[in-house]
């Protein structure tokens, strides 16, 4: 597989308002993947064509792509059919609460990937933790690829990273400096704030420990973001970082740019043919954007905060919960 050099993927992606679109190798309505009928909606469009240098996947717009008129009802595990995972090429995956439970690979985390690895299905992690964390997974589990850095780096076929950003080697450094004077600024006002542990590790991003080793308050954490926002950084936040970022890309830009670019996905379809799981507000934009979409049973304080919620919820937590919902896709895929 050739190596991603960092160019950019296909075209924008818009959102158009009203209508109706269809996926044209699924046949499901584009503008209600979340509530199961078609109905007028919102309909993704993905620009294709041009050189990989036409052109970007941007981050936001996808976060939309799919969106409804009325808020989805979360559905149990038991409640997904056959037909919903048949369509299926992979699955999509958030690492920290959904792959690991309380930061450890459990046996049963790791029988489920080979499980559907074995079942024909490409598995992409993706995570906001550090580049060092991919190349490590990369290695040790069988992924096909690993979205880190909230969509802004990936590892793709034996540890090789590719940067996704569109930024030169340049202007990533110019960034990473302003970056650190903002961190700095950060933890002059809030004496509170924590850097991660991995920070050495990272390339696109810096990363503070708000539920890791350290708790913040929501609020408080909140009130973080709203001042990162007032010196210029983009923010994500899960159950145990906050991150602050200049790039343009989060977890569902970065992934379907992976499979257009390595894999020959195209980003419309994609949506449907991939499944995600993941467990928090980090998890948004995938909420948003995949067509069936899964929550382990520790997303249940963050579902409020979500515009778009899971699909199906899992009825157990973390680890536990990403191999039950890998044996209901397994079983069902197999079923004739």
């Amino acid at each position: 597989m050739p190596r991603y050099q960092g160019g950019r993927v296909g075209g924008p992606v818009q959102l158009f308002g009203g209508g109706v679109g269809r996926c044209a190798a699924t046949g499901i309505g584009i503008g209600c993947a979340r509530c199961g009928q078609t109905c007028a909606g919102a309909r993704a469009v993905f620009s294709r064509g041009g050189s990989p240098g036409g052109g970007r996947i941007s981050r936001g717009v996808v976060s939309q792509s799919i969106a409804v008129a009325s808020r989805a009802t979360v559905k149990p595990l038991n409640r997904l059919c056959r037909q919903q995972v048949a369509p299926l090429r992979g699955v999509v995956f958030d690492i920290d609460g959904t792959l690991l439970t309380d930061g450890k690979l459990t046996a049963a985390a790791v029988d489920a990937l080979w499980q559907m690895s074995a079942a024909g299905l490409r598995l992409i992690a993706c995570t906001g933790r550090s580049a060092r964390w991919g190349a490590l997974l990369m290695r040790i589990l069988p992924l096909q690829a690993c979205v880190v850095e909230n969509g802004a780096l990936a590892f793709v076929a034996h540890g090789r990273g590719a940067l996704l950003q569109d930024a030169a080697a340049g202007d990533r450094s110019r960034r990473k400096a302003a970056l650190r004077k903002m961190a700095e600024q950060l933890i002059g006002r809030f004496s509170d704030l924590v850097y991660t542990d991995d920070n050495d590790g990272r390339i696109s991003d810096i990363a503070f420990d708000v539920g890791e080793l350290h708790h913040m308050p929501q609020q408080r954490v909140m009130e973080v973001c709203r001042y990162a926002h007032r010196l210029g950084a983009h923010t994500f936040t899960s159950a145990i970082h906050l991150h602050i970022t200049l790039a343009g890309d989060d977890k569902t830009s970065g992934t379907l740019r992976v499979l257009q670019q390595h894999f020959g996905d195209d980003p419309t379809e994609a949506l449907y043919r991939y499944a995600f799981v993941g467990d928090s507000g980090n998890d948004a934009a995938c909420f948003n954007a995949f067509a069936i979409t899964f929550g382990v049973a520790n997303i249940a304080p963050y579902i409020h905060l979500l515009t778009c919620p899971p699909r199906f919820l899992c009825s157990r937590e973390q680890g536990a919960g990403f191999a039950q919902m890998a044996s209901r896709i397994v079983a069902l895929r197999g079923q004739r």
